[in-house]
């Protein structure tokens, strides 16, 4: 038996609970330090976490959950000692300039009060997010301003782009082909449809990041939420 519809206090009770359970079960993230509120299907977290990287993870564990409509992300990153700027600033340089796969020559990094921003340019799209990633990791982070353009060498035309990405859909998820929509705009890539999972569509996005001349990702692609419900019996 459903519940009736209109008792927006019980639903959002049990969305909450769901929400608590997808943080409890993900290993990256203390649960216990993260707080969860939902009104009207919104979900507000706050608490307390160490990295950025957490605060990222227990985000994309709220948003996999059946009717949740949008999640406000409150929760900050603290440390148990503030860690200098120009300390920092030392240690996210060193930790991208040992990552081999990274070219750093064309990236500047600042940190004030334990917010890294990144400025300048890298060749690949994959490059812009690993930098992001591996300074969200960094203990003292507090938050990352990614400014990275992605400037390819010897760019490829949209077209092609587009074509590579719909030869990898129609020969990877032929069931999924006709639903997809694929469109480049100066590198810029948009992904339109609905695929059969949230695996198939991080599939789909983890190719397009690593494709030829790609600069920007708007992935818009849908998937049938999990069966766990707050429509209980």
């Amino acid at each position: 038996m459903e519940y009736d519809v209109s008792d927006l206090s019980t639903l959002d009770e049990n969305l909450k609970q769901l929400v608590v359970d997808e943080l409890y079960w993900d290993s990256r993230v203390d649960a216990s330090k993260v707080k969860v509120e939902v009104d009207r299907g919104i979900v507000t977290l706050s608490g307390h976490v160490p990295t950025v990287a957490d605060r990222y993870s227990a985000e994309a564990d709220a948003r996999l959950v059946k009717n949740v409509i949008t999640v406000d992300n409150q929760i900050e990153v603290t440390q148990p000692e503030i860690i200098p700027d120009r300390e920092l600033q030392d240690t996210v340089t060193k930790a991208l300039d040992w990552t081999p796969d990274i070219e750093t020559e064309g990236l500047e990094i600042s940190v004030k009060a334990g917010t890294v921003t990144l400025r300048g340019t890298v060749p690949t799209y994959w490059q812009k997010l690993r930098a992001h990633l591996k300074a969200a990791k960094i203990r003292g982070v507090i938050h990352v301003l990614d400014e990275i353009a992605v400037t390819p060498r010897n760019a490829p035309e949209d077209r092609w782009i587009a074509d590579t990405l719909e030869h990898f859909v129609e020969h990877r998820f032929l069931d999924d082909v006709n639903s997809i929509q694929i469109s480049v705009d100066n590198g810029v890539v948009t992904l339109r449809g609905q695929v059969a999972s949230v695996n198939l569509k991080q599939e789909i996005q983890n190719f397009t990041e690593r494709t030829a001349g790609v600069t920007g990702i708007h992935n818009e692609l849908t998937y049938p939420k999990r069966e766990r419900t707050a429509y209980r019996e």
